[in-house]
Order: C-alpha cells, then structure tokens, then sequence
C-alpha cells in the first residue's frame, strides 16, 4: 500500500472489506459455518450495542443494513455468503455520514471481525 492510499484512506468516509484488499485487516473472513448460524450471530452482535440499529435485513440475500448512532452517524452494511458447505464469508461496508474517517471505519469493520473469530472457526 503506498503512502498516497494511506493518507487518502484517512480522509475517506468509506471503508469495505474485499477479497483482495491492500490492507490486511479489510479482507474478507471465511468462517467454518453456515449462513444461518452466521447470520443469527450477527444479528445478535448488533442488539448487543447500544449505538446500533438494523434498518433493513434480508435473510435470503444474507445482507444485514444497520444503523450506526454513536460517536460517528453511519451506514454498515454486512454480506454473509456460503461459499460452499461450511465455508462462509462475511464482508463489510461501512459509510460515515459526515465528517473523517481517520481510520473509524476500519477499527469498526476490525472490531466485528475480531467479536465473530471468537465465536466461529477461521476457514482459510
């Protein structure tokens, strides 16, 4: 990642996770588990905090639209696909409504990462 990516990043209000990402921290997760049991979990992640909210949810789509109401206003959206069975991949994007980033959107995205690699097996 060159230096520009990095100070542009800082300024940006958008943050997504991909499977080829420059930064090590935004690239997808695979889970060994199902759509079902991924889903419900985040989900239940969500109720836990108090600054978050789901607008929106389709479960056959696996797409999760919450809220975000705390320190910085936004829109996370979260994707949940089985790859095939028991291979499940989970990416993030997170779009500040104002203001900077200064690297918010991917403590967050790292955060919800890290809360689901306590609760479910890593797939590589």
């Amino acid at each position: 990642m060159t230096l520009l990516s990095k100070i542009s990043r800082l300024f940006d209000n958008h943050s997504e996770t991909a499977d080829h990402h420059d930064d090590q921290r935004l690239r997808t997760h695979y889970y060994r588990t199902t759509k079902d049991k991924l889903y419900k979990e985040c989900l239940q992640m969500i109720e836990r905090e108090a600054d978050m909210r789901v607008v929106a949810e389709s479960h056959e789509r696996g797409e999760i639209s919450v809220q975000l109401t705390g320190k910085k206003n936004g829109l996370l959206i979260i994707t949940i696909i089985m790859v095939r069975a028991f291979h499940t991949a989970v990416d993030f994007s997170l779009s500040l409504e104002k203001g900077m980033n200064f690297n918010y959107c991917e403590k967050q995205i790292e955060a919800f990462y890290q809360k689901l690699d306590h609760v479910f097996p890593v797939s590589e």
